[in-house]
């Protein structure tokens, strides 16, 4: 009997060449040939639900040969860029979305590369992180030679600076901490403008986002807030897992039974086991560029691994 062959790519920006913002990227032109190889290799392109019915009926060996093609993080570019290439193909994509940009607030993490973006990351290191760190403990973090950059950062192609700036905020503020200061620092450095206009021009909103439930794009779930779920405990895993249900079904009167763990890493079984009370497949996310997962990727449903895009050569 043949092994599975399996192929679940993971995307997040998708823009044009020297639009390149402070996180993963890749240019449509590159997703168009991913889809292109796939199909001239005989890949069954599925979405994250439909692997996820085929493993509740014990059939996924029905697909041996199978694919997914998954985008983290709804930003609009899903919507303007990666839509109309899925529908040139036909092929369907599964789409994860932080559910709190369909209330009008930035998801703190998306809000530092905001600012990264806008005002540059010397000044974000300097400036920004100085001020809404001020008082606190972690200021201290701020210190040369305090923190190592983890290589999950370097691995996936972030500059050493931007990489110490996510270190600090993402990996080590507490979550509800990073929420406060990056509502205040996005108010500090943008007084004229309102928060849900910020959020606005960055994701797809609701009515696109329906849009690409209409078209037959899988809309799911990536939690409320996307932060890092290993700093947070069973309870407050469990309510980012059951509220961004809710949330899609609230505002875009969507149910879906798959997860998106946030920044990808390992999980206690505990916290696995919270988020399986309101999923039927938890999907990860390898950051490297070096490493494709091997063996059963199935064993385990709360950790299906998927491979940032660019771990694959096209050639």
């Amino acid at each position: 009997m043949n092994p599975l062959v399996v192929r679940h790519l993971a995307f997040h920006y998708v823009v044009p060449e020297g639009t390149r913002p402070p996180g993963m990227s890749c240019t449509p032109q590159r997703l168009e040939e991913h889809i292109k190889w796939l199909q001239e290799n005989e890949f069954e392109i599925m979405t994250c639900g439909e692997v996820g019915n085929y493993l509740t009926e014990d059939d996924i060996t029905l697909l041996r040969k199978h694919a997914t093609l998954s985008f983290d993080d709804s930003t609009r570019d899903h919507y303007t860029n990666v839509l109309p290439i899925l529908k040139k193909y036909g092929v369907k994509g599964t789409f994860f979305v932080p559910t709190c940009i369909l209330r009008g607030i930035f998801p703190p993490v998306m809000g530092l590369q905001f600012l990264i973006k806008e005002k540059g990351a010397e000044t974000v290191l300097t400036e920004v992180l100085p001020n809404i760190l001020k008082g606190t403990f972690y200021s201290r973090l701020l210190e040369e030679g305090v923190l190592n950059i983890p290589d999950d950062y370097r691995n996936s192609g972030e500059s050493d600076i931007a990489g110490k700036i996510k270190t600090i905020f993402n990996d080590t503020v507490p979550p509800h901490l990073q929420i406060e200061a990056m509502e205040e620092a996005l108010s500090f450095y943008f007084p004229k403008v309102k928060m849900e206009d910020l959020v606005a021009d960055w994701f797809a909103n609701p009515s696109q986002l329906r849009t690409m439930g209409d078209a037959g794009m899988e809309i799911a779930s990536h939690t409320v807030n996307h932060q890092r779920l290993g700093l947070m405990s069973r309870d407050e895993v469990c309510f980012e897992a059951e509220k961004s249900n809710s949330d899609l079904f609230t505002f875009l009167r969507i149910r879906t039974g798959v997860f998106g763990w946030t920044f990808g890493g390992e999980f206690k079984s505990s916290i696995k086991g919270g988020v399986k009370r309101s999923y039927k497949t938890a999907w990860n996310f390898y950051h490297s560029l070096e490493e494709v997962p091997e063996g059963d990727i199935y064993a385990d449903w709360m950790n299906i691994p998927r491979v940032n895009e660019a771990a694959y050569r096209l050639d």
